[in-house]
């Protein structure tokens, strides 16, 4: 079984005895079934990573001893910021939960002019967005998260958008020229009706590249981690 890993929102040093927040230790406790003595590895966003072992582990606590500290850094050195249309609650969550192990470095969750979801649950989701780019980086082995920012109109984020290159992913245009290089990407996903009309030609205006990521039009779960694996495959660690 492999080393349980988690996310403690807390500053960690080695030589220190943890008692771990409730929902940390509900899954090491009772979904995991870790008993005292088992090793764990803890990250807390800030880079690198902390080796433990478990002094408790049952219902009323978990403790963890830090015994040592992994300089290690698993972060992608293509800089890429999603502009995510907001999708309905099983889809968003699969696509977050995919671009964060590819290696996204921030998110925007988009009020496109076809979403599909009312204001009231956008406002009402962005705590568990958070989970669950957490869980993404314990499964994958990211110990940064990424930037997960206040949802806003696609306006407002293609207009302050500033990345060395910037794309809008569009069925029927132009693959991704391999003459291009970047450090840093801006990468605008549709909902599942796609842009308007507005949109395409304001995204124009501000300097984004129509891009299409096949011939195939993909629903829009799966148009992001394709877009992101070839821009991986172009300027980044793929």
């Amino acid at each position: 079984m492999a080393t349980p890993r988690l996310f403690v929102d807390a500053e960690l040093a080695t030589g220190q005895s943890l008692t771990l927040p409730k929902g940390p230790s509900h899954h090491l406790a009772t979904v995991l079934r870790q008993k005292t003595g088992h090793p764990v590895v803890l990250f807390n966003g800030q880079g690198g990573e902390y080796l433990g072992v478990l002094e408790q582990c049952d219902r009323k606590a978990v403790v963890v001893n830090v015994q040592g500290y992994v300089s290690v850094d698993r972060t992608p050195p293509l800089n890429i910021h999603l502009g995510m249309c907001i999708l309905k609650k099983d889809p968003m969550d699969a696509v977050l939960g995919r671009v964060v192990e590819l290696g996204v470095s921030e998110i925007t969750p988009i009020t496109s002019d076809h979403c599909a979801v009312s204001a009231k649950m956008i406002n009402s989701r962005r705590e568990h967005w958070q989970a669950v780019i957490v869980s993404s980086c314990e499964q994958c082995g990211l110990n940064r998260l990424p930037l997960l920012h206040e949802p806003i109109a696609t306006a407002d984020w293609i207009e302050r958008s500033d990345a060395d290159q910037k794309i809008i992913a569009l069925p029927d245009e132009r693959p991704l020229s391999s003459g291009q290089s970047a450090a840093t990407v801006a990468l605008l996903v549709g909902a599942e009706g796609g842009f308007s009309k507005q949109e395409i030609e304001l995204a124009s205006r501000h300097g984004f590249e129509a891009v299409t990521f096949g011939e195939r039009i993909l629903r829009a779960e799966t148009a992001p981690a394709a877009a992101i694996s070839v821009l991986h495959r172009a300027w980044g660690d793929f």
